[in-house]
């Protein structure tokens, strides 16, 4: 069994996600969420606002549909609230995947009965206006 987790963690240090979750898949006993959170850490450092690449677009996309895949509630929403991005339109998308997450699992976490999610919208005349969501 160590030889498969070695061989795991070999391919995810090359960043060979592809090969890593077909691997990963292959055993049963290999969590291939393991696989998509070391993927979501990679594309959070791609979306970054300094690295020099032009496929912001494509990694951050790639970041959101992995985080679909993840069941663990408390590593996607540090997943979102940590990634640094240079749109605030792409923060805001984040924030609000994050809060339907925690919404979705409310029954799952009754902490969060009386949480409320406070952001800003923009009015028709260009002024920001608070919006409470609960």
């Amino acid at each position: 069994m160590w030889c498969f987790v070695d061989r795991l963690h070999k391919l995810l240090r090359q960043s060979k996600y592809e090969e890593a979750e077909a691997f990963a898949m292959r055993f049963l006993d290999l969590d291939v969420e393991l696989v998509y959170k070391d993927h979501v850490r990679r594309c959070m450092e791609l979306i970054q606002p300094w690295p020099t690449n032009n496929n912001k677009n494509e990694y951050f996309n790639k970041f959101s549909a992995l985080l679909d895949k993840i069941q663990d509630i408390e590593f996607v929403c540090n997943a979102c609230l940590n990634a640094y991005t240079a749109d605030l339109r792409k923060t805001q998308l984040l924030f609000d995947y994050a809060w339907k997450r925690l919404k979705e699992d409310k029954i799952k976490l009754p902490c969060l009965k009386n949480m409320k999610y406070e952001f800003f919208k923009n009015t028709t005349d260009g002024s920001l206006e608070n919006d409470y969501t609960g």
